[in-house]
């Protein structure tokens, strides 16, 4: 309203910037009138107004003559008469409805709400990149995505959303005449009360059934009985943006926003439990010595994981472990227990076979787009079974913490992990996960979108949680494991390629080791490595001495080049 009263004003001035305000199924031309300027014209005295003394049109309230109004021939829809609209209605300092009109109570205090409902679409179709918000509601037990619109005075949606999800409800004449923001008529089917759930919000609400293929909209009146959970609809909606995605992609996570919430998830229907060794003794390790400096910044990293619930503390334990302090680069830190001088020690360890990265990448083929899936804290939405915790404790300054959760450093955390996600996802096509990392393809779009909305499904029926800003969606290539991944097949990551590209020539046995790991991570790219790396191998021999000869350099470079 503002905007349509002040437009002129604006397109008088210097133009900064500027969307075009686009109305449904026309662009809105502007009245150009020099009457609303802050001068007084003739026409104004004519018409007796009187800009300056501050006199408005009798039919709207704007700043126009009443014979320039183009709400001339509107219908008012509280005393029904011609000429003006409700919110300058002369009878609408009565009580109620005037005599001699159809018009309910109900419908009246509706009108009086409503007041300028001629602007259902308001500024709903501003030319801009932004597609706006949507929302997934349950109509009458049905989904139905709805795109929010606070310049909505009323809830709105198309004939073939009712056809398709309401047509049981019968449809009751509609009550009200709706206009959008330039004027023209929306004609409506009618009316419906329907059931409306939003989480663990239900409502009967209104909602009018417009004609032909109308977008759905969630106006002021239902948003006014309706909380919507506005955090997690603008986390969806800014991390789908962020990407080009493909609309159908776009709807799928709506749906499935609960997977994108903020704070640690709990998969549910699984436990981890570690086993050890029966015939092994406990062992008790003394806290360490704890930097000064880090000794505050630990304490807070133990308040927060007490607080959500991922560890507790207990006054005595059979078993406890040292703490590693691991500094990350925003000056926080990352506490790991050194489980490997006590119960990694003791373990019965699970033989669970983690995926082979040949096997993995077979299942890739024919794949033309990919989705790659990032889990949240992985190990620690995983929880312990009571008995696994009197292993887990660690000890620090502040006294013994017992793991509720799936720790980082337990030798058999990632069989664990591993077995509970292949359960999970078992039986989907095109899909493959490596612990915490999931990717999907198809030969298709459509393929793949049926594909991705079903392990979406199964990830959000165990409550996992994803993290929004690591997963990529329909991307032409992606990085997994260490491999560029892409239509045409797997190939080495340019950083790992640089890596070895400028590796130094090794002046030990543990520089050469290093430089060996590194090179056969990619050895299914180079033929008879084994063959070419030979001179380097025999440098491993404990029965060797050190001796980097030319042999070796040319064996060194060789398989550098080849790479």
């Amino acid at each position: 309203m503002e905007m349509a009263t002040k437009n002129t004003e604006v397109m008088s001035q210097p133009a900064i910037g500027s969307v075009n305000v686009v109305s449904k199924g026309q662009r809105y031309k502007p009245r150009k009138s020099k009457h609303w300027g802050t001068e007084r014209s003739h026409s104004d005295k004519a018409e007796g107004t009187n800009s300056d003394s501050g006199k408005r049109c009798f039919r709207c309230g704007g700043k126009h003559t009443p014979a320039d109004c183009k709400f001339l021939h509107a219908q008012c829809y509280v005393c029904q008469k011609e000429g003006h609209i409700g919110k300058k209605c002369p009878t609408k300092r009565s009580k109620g409805p005037v005599s001699g009109t159809n018009i309910s109570k109900t419908k009246y205090l509706e009108a009086q709400e409503l007041k300028d409902d001629e602007f259902l679409y308001g500024l709903y179709n501003v030319a801009s990149v932004d597609k706006g918000y949507k929302v997934n509601l349950n109509l009458n037990g049905c989904p139905v995505q709805m795109e929010i619109d606070t310049g909505a005075a009323i809830t709105i949606c198309s004939e073939k959303v009712y056809t398709d999800h309401l047509s049981q409800l019968s449809l009751q004449k509609p009550t009200v005449k709706l206009k959008d923001y330039g004027g023209v008529n929306v004609p409506l089917r009618g009316e419906v009360t329907v059931p409306v759930t939003y989480g663990n919000q239900s409502h009967n609400l209104l909602l009018r059934v417009a004609c032909g293929n109308r977008p759905s909209l969630l106006g002021r009146n239902w948003l006014s009985h309706i909380k919507l959970d506005w955090p997690i609809i603008f986390t969806v909606t800014q991390s789908v943006q962020s990407q080009r995605i493909d609309t159908s992609v776009k709807e799928l996570l709506v749906k499935h926003h609960k997977l994108f919430q903020k704070g640690l998830g709990t998969i549910q229907k699984f436990k981890a439990h570690v086993k050890v060794r029966s015939d092994v003794q406990p062992i008790f390790c003394k806290a360490r010595a704890v930097p000064f400096s880090l000794k505050e910044t630990l304490e807070k990293e133990l308040h927060r994981l007490e607080n959500e619930g991922i560890v507790s503390r207990v006054e005595q334990s059979d078993w406890a472990t040292p703490v590693v302090i691991v500094p990350k680069a925003d000056k926080s830190i990352r506490l790991c227990g050194d489980f490997k001088v006590t119960v990694n020690k003791c373990l019965d360890e699970q033989q669970y076979p983690l995926p082979n990265v040949e096997d993995m990448f077979a299942q890739l083929a024919g794949g033309q787009k990919f989705t790659k899936l990032d889990l949240s804290k992985a190990y620690q939405q995983l929880t312990l079974d009571e008995a696994s915790g009197k292993y887990l404790t660690i000890t620090t300054h502040l006294g013994l913490f017992k793991y509720h959760r799936l720790p980082l450093g337990v030798a058999s955390a990632p069989a664990i992990f591993q077995s509970v996600m292949d359960q999970i996802l078992q039986g989907v096509p095109h899909t493959m996960c490596c612990i915490d990392d999931i990717l999907v393809t198809a030969p298709s779009d459509s393929e793949h979108i049926k594909i991705l909305g079903e392990v979406l499904r199964r990830l959000e029926e165990h409550h996992v949680r994803l993290r929004e800003d690591k997963c990529k969606f329909m991307e032409d290539t992606v990085k997994y494991m260490g491999h560029m991944v892409d239509r045409e097949g797997i190939h080495p990551t340019e950083a790992k390629i640089e890596a070895i590209k400028n590796a130094p020539s090794p002046t030990n046995v543990s520089e050469l080791k290093s430089f060996l790991g590194l090179l056969n991570y990619y050895c299914q790219y180079m033929p008879n490595l084994s063959t070419k790396l030979q001179p380097l191998h025999e440098l491993l021999r404990q029965d060797t001495s050190w001796n980097w000869t030319l042999q070796c350099e040319c064996a060194f470079r060789s398989c550098k080049d080849q790479l």
